[in-house]
């Protein structure tokens, strides 16, 4: 149902554990009950049915193995992620790569009669694949709310945001996997294949990009609850996160790097087209992108072809522009500090054109 395919979190020391479903679950016998089950329909109308199973459906509603989970939904809720696997994603993730490593290290070993080495090739560029998709399920958290499509009288909220701790801890940890998501490239492999570019390295721009788009759902959910992770609180750690190299005054890793410059350059798009200054794309963070039936008005009970997410003015919830305004001005003055240390060539340059494109914005 959710393309889990077999589990990838058992380790090599497990025992006792399945790799793959031994057959039907919990949700295939009910949903089997629900579309199967027989009425007579010479003494039963399709009116005392539509109770009936309606009921059958009250009853159970409130175990979340059960629930009927729409795809449309998957943008807001971190549940409906396609390959997830449990209920912690970071535990998850973190033993899945290492399985990933496993069968990276062995390709070589294991796959024999593959001489020009695509079979080898297509596994390894599968697996960076997944490393990336388990990135965005972890990432999925934040700014993320848990919907649920049922009466009120089952006590259940329609909506919940995800908590301001599992959040942060979501998007700690995919800056850190972003800024060193490289150390998985097996570069001896790499250069016996007839791989022409990693995909682990392509994948960082690919992760700046969902970085930074995540400040938009942040900003609705901590606009539903001013109790959960804020705006200012995600900007704060991307800020403190993605320029700890400027902060110690020190060289910065390729990851640091390429997030770095995404993060100016999405700034910078925000900035300008907030103030007039021309830039074409980002602005708050596109009110269209966020509005009509990507929210979605709330639906009557048992409409799946609705959204549940309830319906926000992305202008009103949305400060993007005030807070990448004030990152830029804190960074033009560690950037200014950070040029004074002894530097190498290359991380001066990438500095001084941070700088440089810093002091631009306010021209």
């Amino acid at each position: 149902m959710d393309d889990v395919h077999y589990n990838y979190v058992a380790q090599p020391t497990d025992n006792g554990l399945r790799l793959a479903p031994k057959g039907l679950g919990m949700y295939d016998y009910f949903t089997i009950d629900w579309n199967y089950r027989y009425f007579d329909t010479d003494n039963v109308s399709i009116n005392d049915e539509k109770n009936t199973l309606e009921a059958f459906v009250d009853k159970k509603v409130t175990n979340p193995r059960l629930r009927y989970y729409a795809e449309r939904n998957a943008k807001w809720d971190p549940r409906l992620a396609a390959g997830a696997l449990g209920n912690d994603m970071i535990a998850s993730a973190n033993l899945a790569n290492k399985n990933y490593t496993i069968v990276e290290n062995n390709l070589s070993k294991w796959i024999k009669n593959d001489e020009d080495t695509r079979i080898k090739d297509q596994l390894y560029l599968q697996i960076s694949q997944n490393r990336y998709a388990l990135f965005k399920q972890v990432l999925s958290n934040v700014g993320g709310m848990y919907l649920n499509n049922m009466k009120i009288s089952a006590g259940v909220p329609q909506y919940q945001v995800v908590s301001k701790d599992l959040q942060r801890r979501s998007l700690l940890w995919c800056l850190q996997e972003a800024m060193s998501f490289k150390k998985y490239a097996n570069r001896n492999f790499e250069r016996k294949g007839y791989l022409s570019v990693s995909y682990y390295d392509q994948s960082l721009e690919f992760m700046g990009y969902d970085l930074m788009a995540a400040r938009m759902r942040v900003a609705i959910t901590s606009y539903l609850n001013p109790n959960s992770y804020t705006q200012k609180e995600y900007f704060d750690d991307i800020y403190n996160t993605l320029f700890k190299s400027v902060a110690e005054m020190r060289a910065p890793s390729q990851g640091e790097r390429v997030l770095q410059r995404a993060f100016m350059s999405q700034a910078q798009s925000v900035v300008s087209k907030a103030t007039g200054n021309g830039g074409s794309g980002g602005g708050s963070g596109s009110s269209m992108a966020l509005k009509g039936d990507d929210l979605g008005a709330t639906p009557g009970f048992g409409d799946p072809s609705q959204n549940l997410a309830p319906t926000v003015d992305i202008t009103l919830a949305d400060n993007s522009e005030l807070y990448f305004y004030n990152c830029l001005l804190k960074l033009r003055t560690a950037l200014e500090k950070c040029l004074k240390a002894n530097l190498p060539l290359e991380a001066r340059t990438h500095y001084e054109m941070m700088l440089f494109k810093s002091i631009r914005q306010w021209r």
